[in-house]
């Protein structure tokens, strides 16, 4: 069996949630610390506190409680778009390996093309014969004149962007007049 470094979607969620526990381990104990060192600083002091102390302590724990639960709440959210963003990784890593492994499985087969202008001009072959049988100092000269087919302009396409310069041009026009009106 080949061992992989590689974590597994599963394993990343016990990870995760590992860490999730061991951070709601230390926030109890800091909790508790906290607790026992409030109780000791209360029986340090040994008087009695006055009702606006009291009052003034219940604001100051109430707003201490507040802001610990907007702070979990934050780390929540915060190992939560962690653990999607981990899952997400994985999730494109596993379909990368799979598209890897389909590419390696279909091999294009290569056929060689056939020369469209051969089927076209009837006159083509007898042409290339031609060509081949004057001497030529060059022989890459030769061989690419071989593979050139015969230029035969398509006439549509030049009305078409013809008709295009038109449109735009009476657009450019129409939109430089609406201007002027406004200088």
């Amino acid at each position: 069996m080949v061992e992989s470094n590689e974590y597994t979607e599963f394993d990343i969620d016990d990870i995760l949630h590992g860490i999730d526990y061991e951070e709601e381990v230390n926030r109890r104990i800091q909790e508790e610390k906290d607790a026992e060192l409030a109780k000791r600083l209360q029986e340090q002091e040994g008087c009695p506190l006055s009702v606006e102390d009291r009052d003034r302590l219940i604001a100051i724990e109430t707003q201490d409680c507040e802001l610990a639960k907007l702070l979990q709440e934050k780390e929540k959210a915060r190992l939560r778009r962690a653990r999607e963003k981990a899952k997400q990784k994985a999730l494109l890593k596993k379909q990368q390996q799979q598209l890897d492994e389909s590419s390696e499985i279909m091999v294009p087969t290569q056929e060689p093309l056939s020369n469209i202008a051969i089927a076209i001009d009837p006159t083509y072959s007898s042409r290339r014969t031609e060509l081949q049988d004057i001497p030529y100092t060059s022989t890459a000269l030769s061989s690419s004149l071989d593979d050139v087919p015969p230029y035969m302009p398509i006439q549509g396409q030049r009305r078409s962007n013809q008709i295009e310069k038109k449109k735009k041009s009476k657009t450019t026009e129409s939109v430089a007049s609406f201007f002027k009106v406004f200088k």
